[in-house]
């Protein structure tokens, strides 16, 4: 067990403690924490339980809180959510604790109106409202058969579980009621809180209410639950007799009987109406009727029991006849169902970071969207980890093809796209949570322009201590940073007069969103088999567009890894999709229809690249190799592309050839002759 070792102990013990634990899931878990830094009661600490993460977040969320004393880390094996909560717990020191999840959002003032409330009061638990959000809905969470603001919970025994859910990210409980009663969560899969929070809701003498709506919760868009339950049916009947269990040792079943009988089978009714799989919905029924729920009831005469409770039963045995079908739609269905956006995920290998990128979208404010995400031929256990997180969520589908490199992937994604508009996400990239609700309000407020271009933030995947990835993220934020305005909407090769005449031209199609209808309109496609794909793609879509705009929102996440392609030493597949690029610009431009300020910012572009080249040609080893796998035609192109700085046209005389000729064998001399004085 680790504390961040750049973080010291809190002295005093603060007012409120808050226990997040997290798996994987570090893009949401970075706004969780942005939310806490922003509330109004500075006297509370975060305990941060990473479950076994895959990838270690220390240096992540160590940059996120920098100096924070108030935020530890620690990690434990993965274990499950329940286990990291009942680590939390031993660690608390405030008088009060909140458990949060890693992937909801929180009002500014959620630690100090709770907290207000349990002064006022002397309370041992304290509610409050929330909303509830999935991928079609959102709606507000009530807290029950509450109208006042205090209660004695001896008061409430008839329907004491009903005034609220069994999550405990709504509830501010008093760390002694805890510590005391040694309260811990199930240690189970799913349905790990019902135990603990039911426990603490009857342990409790008073329980007072805040009336406002402070916590969103983002009930998982994606089917990694769903799978997990799918799993495990039968948790939620072990949970439920380990309730039953407590209140028996604390002797209060007798008080709360009839609504924890109510209680149990509504948590019966909702899981066998949302489990997918049949069997599963088979082996939760003979796991109930086993059950000490199950034998409470038939103790009980139908005089007994309260016509809610009757009424569970009777559903119960009709869902026993009856399963709910499994509605998961096919891949064909799924893409044939219009959204606003379409995010398209090439990825070959990725296992290590491909999950950053779909957790990303799973966390996205805005629902109406279709995920294309594309294996170019993985061999590794990417797939499988996406089709775990993803399973039953009709919003991603996931395609397999040869390896044919990411263009090849891209346009597969555009060809299966059916939205309004694409985006492309590589997949060791992530999207912040709130791009796609500003990409929205830009269609709106600009009437659907074409294009729709926007800034890049910068994440470190290396070590803190990493100088190589400290460089080179210095070097992205810089080249990403445009501080230049572009004043409403523009046509493309406007927009790239004032791109060129900022220095903030950016060629990367992961900064910009494009109407679908104008790709497929002017046949706009990735250039297959070349590296830097995005340079002619991008020279095509600005030439062409009518309507563009840019917004100077971060709504990207680019990451410096190792062995990425930002990272990796060029090679001479480098230098030819610079080539490439540079091609598409000069036949573009002999169409004619730019003047002659628009022709000058596009030619500027593509001589840069030309240079670049060059200077990256000098260094390269597999020059040879390469060439002679190309037609002659290409090779020809090629070579002058190279050696004829003074003319830049693609065409080739003759005398120009001899040249060539005269200067590759020179150059190959002096490189051999240079290399062997190296090594001898």
């Amino acid at each position: 067990m680790n504390l961040l070792s750049t973080m010291k102990e809190i002295k005093k013990a603060p007012l409120i403690s808050v226990v997040i634990p997290f798996y994987n899931s570090l893009s949401f878990l970075l706004r969780a924490i942005n939310c806490l830094k922003k509330q109004s009661l500075s006297s509370f600490e975060v305990i941060l339980v990473d479950d076994g993460s895959e990838e270690d977040p220390t240096p992540f969320i160590a940059k996120e809180i920098d100096i924070d004393e108030r935020f530890h880390l620690i990690r434990q094996p993965h274990k499950n959510a329940g286990a990291a909560r009942n680590l939390g717990i031993k660690l608390v020191r405030g008088e009060y604790v909140i458990f949060l999840d890693a992937d909801d959002t929180f009002d500014k003032r959620l630690l100090e109106k709770m907290s207000l409330s349990a002064q006022k009061y002397n309370s041992d638990i304290v509610l409050c409202e929330a909303s509830w959000k999935n991928d079609k809905t959102r709606h507000i969470l009530h807290v029950n058969h509450l109208s006042n603001d205090f209660y004695k919970t001896e008061d409430l025994s008839d329907d004491l579980f009903q005034i609220t859910y069994s999550a405990p990210w709504n509830k501010l409980i008093r760390t002694a009621l805890v510590k005391k009663n040694q309260l811990r969560f199930s240690e189970l899969q799913n349905s790990n809180d019902i135990t603990f929070i039911y426990t603490a809701l009857v342990l409790a003498t008073t329980i007072s209410w805040v009336k406002e709506t402070l916590i969103e919760y983002n009930y998982p868009n994606s089917g990694s639950i769903q799978a997990v339950k799918d799993r495990n049916p039968d948790n939620i009947v072990i949970a439920l007799d380990q309730l039953y269990s407590n209140l028996v040792h604390f002797r209060k079943i007798e008080k709360v009987k009839n609504s924890f009988l109510r209680a149990s089978l509504e948590n019966i009714v909702f899981n066998l109406k949302t489990l997918k799989d049949t069997k599963a919905k088979v082996q939760l029924l003979e796991a109930w009727q086993k059950s000490s729920c199950y034998d409470l009831c038939l103790s009980q005469t139908r005089d007994d029991l309260r016509p809610q409770t009757l009424n569970l039963i009777e559903k119960i045995e009709d869902l026993r006849s009856t399963f709910v079908r499994n509605n998961k739609k096919n891949k064909h269905e799924v893409m044939n169902e219009k959204t606003t956006f379409t995010i398209i995920i090439p990825f070959f290998n990725d296992e290590k970071y491909i999950l950053f990128s779909i957790n990303s979208l799973k966390a996205q404010t805005f629902l109406d969207f279709k995920a294309i995400v594309v294996n170019d031929g993985s061999t590794d256990k990417s797939q499988e980890k996406i089709e775990e997180v993803i399973s039953g969520d009709n919003r991603f589908v996931v395609i397999k093809q040869n390896n044919q490199g990411s263009s090849c992937a891209r346009n597969a994604g555009i060809l299966l796209a059916n939205s309004d508009y694409v985006l492309f996400l590589d997949s060791d990239d992530a999207l912040c949570p709130e791009a796609l609700q500003c990409l929205d309000n830009a269609i709106t407020k600009y009437n659907h322009p074409e294009i729709i271009t926007f800034e890049t933030k910068v994440l470190n995947l290396y070590s803190i201590d990493n100088e190589f990835g400290k460089i080179r993220t210095e070097l992205l934020e810089k080249h990403y940073l445009r501080k230049g305005e572009y004043k409403g909407v523009l046509n493309g090769p406007d927009y790239m007069v004032e791109a060129v005449r900022m220095h903030e031209f950016r060629a990367s199609v992961c900064l910009s969103l494009y109407k679908l209808s104008f790709l497929k309109e002017n046949n706009i496609k990735f250039i297959p088999n070349i590296t830097h794909e995005d340079n002619p793609f991008t020279f095509e879509t600005l030439f062409r567009a009518k309507t563009i705009i840019h917004l100077n929102d971060k709504l990207y996440i680019r990451t410096v890894r190792p062995n990425s392609i930002t990272t990796k030493k060029s090679s001479i597949k480098n230098v030819w999709g610079c080539f490439i690029g540079f091609t598409k610009t000069q036949a573009l431009l002999s169409e004619n229809l730019l003047n002659e300020e628009q022709a000058y910012a596009f030619q500027a572009v593509s001589f840069s690249l030309l240079e670049a080249a060059r200077k990256q040609f000098k260094n390269l080893s597999d020059y040879s190799l390469f060439l002679s796998c190309l037609p002659k035609d290409k090779r020809l192109a090629f070579d002058k592309f190279i050696y004829l700085k003074e003319n830049n046209d693609i065409r080739i005389s003759q005398k120009e050839l001899k040249l060539i000729q005269v200067k590759r064998f020179v150059f190959l001399k002096v490189r051999k002759f240079l290399k062997a004085l190296k090594f001898g």
